[in-house]
């Protein structure tokens, strides 16, 4: 909000220091206002603010979720009571007509609506997980003992003895995880050691992430940037960066597993949102380095190969979301990040011995499979080199519809995703065969 970001420049040069690590606004909002000048900021402007929604962004960042959500459906209300003019914006534009200047005005949708409806949505979704972890608490807490738990076991299958048909239906339609083995030939073409890769994209600028205590960013890691393939600093991660895009050198090197090639976003037909966002490419340089607890976003299932190193997995089933202690604290997207850290186990989280893990290393050749609504860390146990993919199919096309509708309020691109696959549900070819990724360009 502007009003803490004029008082933090009133701040010592120490404390802009202390937050530099910090790129994203969302981060460095929640590290303000836990100063107690910039709660008293807050309170300030809450005693004057008149706008509903500036009152309950004011809330939320005092952590008065009830108190916010009260103030986003007041101003939601408020807009329906609108004539549909008034939740419109004017505005001007000079063009040139038989070489004469003339203005005219220009009628605009006001985006304000979509982020008020936003809001109660995101900010709904976050009481109800904190109520459905109390009632967990409360209920144990009254009957005695814990939450029946499952050993969860990953299973291992070679490709030769996995068909289409049986991954579909044992794995993806039931939202099952799998490791699958023997794919390392099929995929790959040529050496993808990372130092031979290095003869071919060392020289590139590519974006990364860095880890930071703290964040607030999807899977704890920062945007920090861009650097050089070979020349990457020591806690920067080269994390989903997208082979068409960066490294289309490689893309007539790897071949896509018959099990996602029923994907309806890599389409050669379509031009649209994603088409080109995968198969993407991850490369920590660090053992220790760590993506926090996430949900891969918009619903998707995805898909790694591990080229080199070990990674440490550790999976929960969606229906542990609210032990986790999800938040919903960034305004615009609706994918949750997590307090619970299953490498880092604290007492302040005591709802989440109720959930219960399933971990498993991912070997070099070995490629693991995760449902869309699967929460799930990674721990690089080694410097490490993998390949990977979200997809869209006939088994989760009714979860990434649904969350695809949602980012829609805000995000233009997934209005004309959500329209596209709205026109029919996908089928599935359980004769899916090994595809080129170039023949998918």
């Amino acid at each position: 909000m502007d009003v803490l970001a004029a008082w933090w420049k009133t701040q010592p040069e120490s404390k802009v220091l202390k937050r530099k690590e910090y790129q994203s606004v969302n981060s460095f909002l929640r590290d303000t206002v836990l100063e107690a000048g910039g709660r008293d900021v807050l309170r300030g402007r809450l005693k004057v603010e008149k706008d509903p929604m500036k009152k309950g962004e004011i809330l939320e960042l005092l952590d008065d979720k009830q108190g916010a959500l009260r103030h986003y459906q007041k101003a939601w209300e408020e807009a329906n009571r609108m004539e549909p003019t008034q939740l419109c914006k004017l505005s001007t534009e000079t063009i040139v007509v038989g070489g004469v200047k003339q203005t005219q005005v220009i009628l605009q949708d006001d985006d304000e609506a979509s982020d008020i409806e936003a809001n109660v949505i995101r900010l709904t979704r976050w009481i109800e997980m904190d109520e459905a972890r109390q009632y967990a608490i409360e209920y144990f807490a009254k009957n005695g003992g814990k939450r029946p738990a499952a050993p969860y076991k990953i299973d291992r299958v070679h490709t030769d003895d996995l068909s289409v048909r049986d991954f579909y239906e044992k794995y993806a339609e039931k939202h099952v995880p799998v490791i699958i083995e023997g794919l390392r030939d099929v995929m790959l073409t040529g050496d993808w050691d990372w130092e031979q890769l290095l003869k071919i994209v060392g020289g590139k600028k590519l974006p990364v992430k860095r880890q930071v205590e703290g964040s607030l960013e999807w899977g704890g890691l920062e945007p920090g940037g861009t650097e050089e393939a070979a020349k990457l600093s020591e806690n920067s991660y080269l994390f989903d960066v997208s082979i068409p895009l960066y490294f289309p050198e490689l893309v007539g090197r790897l071949t896509i597993p018959k099990y996602f090639a029923n994907d309806v976003l890599s389409r050669p037909d379509r031009r649209g949102l994603y088409k080109d966002a995968w198969p993407s490419l991850f490369r920590a340089p660090n053992s220790g380095m760590k993506s926090r607890l996430h949900i891969d976003t918009f619903g998707s299932n995805f898909w790694m190969l591990e080229v080199s190193g070990t990674k440490k997995w550790v999976f929960y089933p969606p229906e542990d979301v609210p032990f986790l202690y999800p938040q919903y604290p960034t305004p615009g997207t609706f994918d949750p990040i997590f307090e619970v850290d299953p490498f880092n186990p604290s007492a302040a989280h005591p709802a989440s011995e109720y959930a219960t893990p399933y971990e498993v290393l991912l070997q070099p050749g070995e490629l693991i499979f995760v449902p869309c609504g699967t929460p799930h860390t990674v721990l690089n146990l080694t410097p490490t080199t993998a390949i990977s993919g979200n997809f869209l199919d006939a088994s989760n096309y009714t979860q990434a519809l649904a969350a695809i509708s949602l980012n829609a309020l805000h995000d233009p691109g997934s209005a004309a995703l959500h329209e596209e696959l709205s026109a029919s549900q996908p089928a599935y070819d359980y004769n899916a065969t090994h595809t080129p990724l170039a023949s998918l360009k």
